[in-house]
């Protein structure tokens, strides 16, 4: 029996990442028993921003140089992005959370 996919969605939609920091994206399924799992993945825009190492339903995402760039996932006709922001300096979880100068994963 087919079940069909009625959308995807991303576990992150924007991130920061630092000059060969990684993350890795992970594709979540509506409904999550649908048949077609079959996902490619794509950087949108600046493609030397990140490199991407695709792995089915997950993408680990590598920040190469500094700027904005975009990473979406496609499951027939739907897909879902997440953009990025690589920064040169790795972000220091000591400082800045409280004031908005960085972003961390819980």
């Amino acid at each position: 029996m087919t079940v069909p996919l009625n959308g995807i969605g991303l576990n992150k939609t924007e991130h920061t990442l630092p000059i060969d920091g990684t993350f890795v994206l992970t594709v979540s399924f509506d409904p999550t028993d649908a048949t077609d799992r079959t996902v490619s993945w794509e950087v949108v825009g600046s493609g030397n921003l990140v490199s991407i190492a695709p792995n089915g339903a997950s993408c680990t995402v590598t920040g190469l140089s500094v700027g904005q760039t975009t990473v979406t996932a496609k499951v027939g006709n739907h897909s879902a992005s997440c953009a990025f922001t690589v920064v040169e300096t790795p972000l220091d979880s000591t400082e800045g959370y409280g004031g908005g100068n960085g972003q961390w994963d819980d």
